[in-house]
């Protein structure tokens, strides 16, 4: 279920980025310059705060932390559906720039705190072929809609996977907690001793 959330959760993050940059320059009628501009800004901010975020995100539940992240990114791409303008299209890159700084450093700390040392490069292989399987899968399903529903229910659909992800990862911790309270059940599953399971800090590694 982990593996599959986590899939779930890079496509849908795949989805509305890929898609905005093929859409949003006629249907806002942005210039090129403009649109570059607008991608400046996401990456001044990841470049300015970023790790200062990281840092402060590291007091929370990293299942708290990829949820808001993953509603903040969603929520970002639902804005577009209330206007037009250049104005409302910088708060739509404020907003989800927020969440994907949010999602991408603790999701990627999460899968390798999760595994046992010997099985650490594994987890992260199965993560990265997600965010492969995500921008690929992503641009072409939120093309798919754009074009048989339109813009308006692109970014609403966006946003709505946004809330549904946050309540996934909010149910998905609850289930762990509750296992982790056999700890017989729970070092079964882990399948390694105590001292594998060190914790490491995995750095944003996904533009």
């Amino acid at each position: 279920m982990k593996k599959l959330l986590n899939l779930y959760l890079d496509a849908f993050r795949g989805l509305p980025r890929d898609v905005w940059l093929l859409v949003s320059s006629p249907l806002y009628g942005f210039s090129e310059s403009q649109f570059g501009l607008l991608m400046t800004l996401n990456a001044l901010l990841i470049l300015a705060f970023e790790m200062v975020l990281t840092h402060r995100a590291e007091t929370f539940r990293p299942f708290s932390v990829i949820g808001a992240g993953t509603f903040l990114f969603g929520f970002g791409m639902a804005v577009l559906a209330t206007g037009r303008g250049w104005g409302l299209a910088i708060i739509s890159v404020l907003i989800w720039t927020l969440g994907e700084m949010l999602v991408a450093p603790a999701a990627g700390g999460w899968v390798a705190n999760r595994a046992a040392v010997k099985y650490r490069g594994q987890y992260m292989g199965i993560y990265t072929m997600a965010w492969g399987v995500g921008f690929i899968v992503g641009p072409a399903a939120g093309a798919w809609i754009y074009q048989a529903w339109g813009p308006t229910t692109l970014w609403i659909a966006t946003g709505l996977l946004g809330g549904v992800v946050w309540i996934g990862l909010e149910a998905l911790y609850k289930a762990t907690t509750q296992h982790q309270k056999h700890p017989i059940n729970a070092a079964s599953s882990a399948g390694d001793d105590p001292e594998d399971s060190q914790a490491v800090s995995v750095p944003r590694h996904v533009a």
